[in-house]
């Protein structure tokens, strides 16, 4: 079995070698093809049309839902009593004026839209027209505030012109500062370097010192203990050669003068 279309396809082919039907083909088919969502595509020729050109095709013509080919007798009684527009239709298919009556109607409705559009620009204009002094007030309004509003634009940007200089200025003398800062820090650095050079070599000689003071120091003690010693040596000695001595006083004085020497 076919799967189902989502469409369904019906199509009328005539023969037109007449040239009944105004149209450059010696065949015509006509189709329509209706979808599952309701919406119809009509084609002439596999062209697709609109259904009103399938309409205009068959003006005249006799074939159509108001149209006529051949009537039998019996229908004769019924057309003489329908009522007078079924009459008209009929007579007026018959005359060929059909189609230009359609016409007319299609005109006569466009025209009665363009109408109503015209009184709606009117109505439009008419509506413009009472808002033309408010909104030309605000038009002035606007005008003002545009012209400030860019006078105040300019005035910011001279005023941000005149920020920028003055602290690409202030920027510079602040890198001038540091760059002589750093002058000032590198001499600085190298009198420091120094200075600890002249330290370490102070303090080397410091040590230098201390340690021959501490010797001398040492030396020193060492030899005031022998001049004690020395003198103790000589008092012991004085004491025991004291009753051998004679005194003379200006003997006695220089024994006297070098014991006191011994204790210094």
């Amino acid at each position: 079995m076919r799967r189902p279309l989502s469409y369904a396809y019906v199509a009328i082919t005539l023969d037109n070698a007449d040239h009944a039907l105004p149209i450059d083909y010696e065949e015509v088919t006509v189709a329509r093809r209706l979808y599952r969502s309701g919406e119809s595509e009509y084609l002439i020729n596999g062209t697709t049309v609109r259904m009103k050109d399938i309409q205009e095709l068959f003006f005249d013509t006799g074939i159509g839902k108001e149209g006529y080919s051949l009537i039998g007798q019996g229908q004769v009684e019924k057309i003489l009593n329908g009522k007078p527009e079924e009459r008209r239709e009929l007579f007026d298919e018959a005359a060929g004026i059909v189609k230009y009556k359609h016409r007319k109607m299609a005109a006569v409705k466009k025209l009665e839209s363009e109408q109503a559009n015209l009184v709606r620009v009117n109505d439009i204009l008419s509506e413009l027209s009472r808002q033309a002094g408010p909104l030309k007030e605000q038009s002035e309004t606007a005008k003002i505030y545009l012209t400030k509003r860019d006078e105040m634009r300019l005035v910011d940007v001279n005023l941000f012109l005149i920020d920028n200089d003055r602290y690409e200025e202030n920027l510079k003398n602040a890198k001038d500062r540091l760059d002589t800062a750093k002058g000032q820090l590198e001499s600085v650095n190298e009198e420091l370097a120094g200075a600890k050079t002249r330290y370490e070599e102070l303090d080397g000689e410091i040590t230098r010192i201390d340690s021959e003071m501490f010797s001398a120091n040492e030396t020193l003690s060492s030899v005031r203990l022998q001049r004690q010693e020395h003198c103790f040596l000589f008092l012991n000695l004085r004491r025991n050669l004291q009753p051998h001595l004679c005194y003379n006083e200006k003997n006695g004085d220089r024994c006297y003068f070098y014991i006191a020497g011994c204790f210094r």
